[in-house]
């Protein structure tokens, strides 16, 4: 409220909104918020782009996103397993293996991401 022109804070309440919540409110605001990302070349934001793309069904753009994001950061290890879980929903399930054991090696251990993506290889 006291930025509304603010691109990190539009980019982080769109992540929070996504990451904790699934109800159509909370994901059309988190819509909404990426919509004024997309624009930008942070490659945080683009991540954010396409993890709300997936988010919302939206499996092509979100994939398309996320490989551009990781073609330009291969070591960015959300973006990476924001991309295997776009592969997933997708039907391609060694993209997306492939992609989660890259992000499982970027990642530090003893991080809620690193949980998320164990997670996802199992």
């Amino acid at each position: 409220k006291d930025q509304p022109a603010s691109l990190l804070a539009a980019n982080n309440l769109a992540s929070l909104l996504v990451d904790n919540r699934s109800d159509k409110v909370s994901l059309d605001r988190a819509a909404a918020l990426s919509d004024g990302l997309k624009a930008s070349n942070v490659l945080q934001y683009q991540d954010t782009v396409g993890w709300v793309e997936y988010k919302l069904g939206k499996t092509a753009d979100a994939t398309q996103t996320l490989e551009a994001v990781t073609k330009q950061a291969p070591n960015f290890a959300a973006a990476r397993y924001h991309l295997g879980m776009s592969y997933i929903a997708a039907g391609q399930p060694a993209q997306a293996t492939e992609q989660f054991k890259t992000a499982l090696n970027l990642e530090p251990d003893g991080t809620e991401l690193k949980e998320k993506i164990r997670a996802a290889i199992k």
